[in-house]
């Protein structure tokens, strides 16, 4: 496999129709297609049912907030409340909270200030991307990002983040109880433009994603693609998505650390069914690490990701099939994984 290092990755072209004042592109990219001129309105005609029945559900058969109040299902803690999550997103103040009761809701929302977004649970709370990117962060207005307790399904991409600078401080990114599913090329993306940033991902699954981002001729990335970063994955699954090379995850010049959980039945064409791991850039070719500690990887025929786990860019090998339960550090100079 050739390295791609200095190839520039598409995004998409962030516009969020009803959702801001005017378009972002990603800094320094070919942008994709994303399909964000999707109108946004649409939410207001979608399913916000906020029936409070919850048995059986992620919340315990407990809501973390009333729904049961007479108000719209948006809600901004000491701000008003909505009948969109788009309009909910713009009415929060920096550092706000919005609060998502149950029901179906419209993605092709753009970040643009520091906010937590709080589902009720990620089976009672769906964002629907429309064939275009669902989140998009890709200024450096906000510098942390947290989202809980909902699923986002049929983007182009789940959350597409793209850091331009540290303008304002180091980004962060947090993820928890969240459910990304469906997309049509990366579940979640995200990338600095150098060497910053932290994503930290909690009980959050990532499956069905078909696609991948272009590099160059290759589509990486299936569930998750990673540029330039620091990550921990903590009790996360990965599982049944597929790309060309890096079918769960696509690193490059990322340090990333994956702790419990699961990557399984995840397929790459040309490697790395798993994860592909690859250097970092000219002028900054930090190699990427990945650390694996009390990880599935696929153990038995039935979980095993294909063609193998763990592909290296830099050596012309892979590690085969990793097993469970994993341990190891793997970095893009193949040692010790790619040897």
């Amino acid at each position: 496999m050739s390295s791609t290092p200095g190839s520039s990755a598409t995004g998409p072209d962030a516009e969020s129709s009803g959702d801001t004042t005017s378009a972002t592109t990603t800094s320094g990219r070919e942008s994709d297609d994303t399909g964000s001129d999707t109108d946004t309105s649409a939410d207001s005609d979608t399913d916000t049912d906020t029936d409070t029945d919850t048995e059986g559900t992620s919340t315990g058969g407990v809501l973390p907030f009333d729904c049961d109040d007479g108000q719209a299902p948006v809600r901004v803690v000491d701000g008003g409340s909505y009948d969109t999550l788009a309009e909910g997103v713009e009415a929060a103040p920096p550092d706000g909270v919005v609060q998502v009761c149950p029901g179906q809701y419209t993605g092709n929302i753009q970040l643009e200030r520091s906010v937590t977004i709080h589902g009720a649970g990620a089976d009672l709370v769906t964002v629907d991307g429309g064939a275009a990117a669902t989140f998009l962060w890709t200024t450096n207005q906000a510098t942390s990002v947290r989202m809980e307790g909902m699923t986002l399904e049929n983007g182009t991409y789940g959350l597409f983040v793209d850091w331009p600078n540290e303008a304002n401080g180091e980004p962060v990114l947090e993820l928890e109880d969240m459910h990304i599913t469906g997309s049509q090329r990366i579940g979640l993306s995200v990338q600095a433009d150098d060497y910053f940033g932290t994503v930290e991902l909690v009980g959050t699954t990532i499956d069905d994603v078909v696609g991948g981002m272009s590099i160059g001729s290759l589509q990486v990335g299936g569930a998750i693609h990673l540029r330039r970063i620091t990550a921990t994955l903590t009790d996360c699954v990965l599982e049944n998505n597929v790309a060309q090379t890096g079918g769960g995850m696509f690193l490059a010049g990322a340090d990333v650390t994956f702790t419990g959980g699961r990557v399984v039945s995840n397929t790459a064409v040309e490697g790395g069914g798993a994860s592909l791991i690859t250097t970092g850039f000219p002028g900054a070719p930090v190699p990427a690490t990945l650390t694996i500690e009390d990880s599935d990887w696929g153990a038995g025929a039935a979980d095993e990701n294909q063609d193998t786990d763990v592909w290296c860019d830099a050596v012309s090998d892979a590690a085969g099939f990793l097993g469970s339960p994993t341990n190891a550090v793997c970095t893009s100079n193949g040692s010790p994984c790619c040897l």
